[in-house]
């Protein structure tokens, strides 16, 4: 567990994991200052991906296919992490978390899910901006900052 935990940490500290978060309050933006947008080195096939989560509807940027399609996600894609303690390549490339979970039909850890999520709603139209976050914040303190990843979708009420 120690040895995962390192390569996670260290990996955290890389440069490919730099990721920006706007000012509490702020628009949601889809691309930080420094270039990064989360934009994955292909096209997304998103009927597969919606097949996999077990979609039936009409996909548009609206409040009811966002919880249909969140709600499909939880329910469809679980949280797997053998790839962090198997010493595999763990990247940020949306396309890859797809040939992992749609593809071979596997689970993720939370930059993968979240990452294919925030991707698939952008491909629908939704404007989504990745959010680093911290799990165990309130017991491990702000060095726990950027273990996680978070989306938040700007919708004309606000943020979800």
């Amino acid at each position: 567990m120690a040895r995962s935990f390192e390569r996670h940490a260290e990996y955290r500290s890389s440069a490919q994991f730099e990721m920006c978060t706007p000012a509490v309050g702020a628009r949601p933006r889809s691309r930080c200052e420094h270039g990064w947008s989360g934009a994955a080195s292909r096209a997304m096939n998103l009927q597969a991906y919606l097949d996999r989560i077990g979609f039936d509807g009409v996909a548009r940027p609206d409040a009811d296919t966002l919880k249909t399609i969140h709600h499909q996600h939880l329910l469809s894609i679980t949280y797997e992490n053998l790839s962090v303690h198997l010493g595999d390549a763990v990247g940020l490339d949306p396309a890859e978390s797809y040939d992992k979970i749609v593809e071979g039909r596997r689970g993720g850890w939370c930059y993968e899910m979240n990452g294919l999520l925030g991707w698939a709603l952008q491909e629908i139209g939704f404007d989504v901006m990745r959010m680093s976050a911290g799990v165990l914040r309130s017991t491990r303190g702000d060095s726990i900052i950027g273990n996680h990843l978070a989306l938040a979708v700007h919708m004309e009420d606000g943020p979800w």
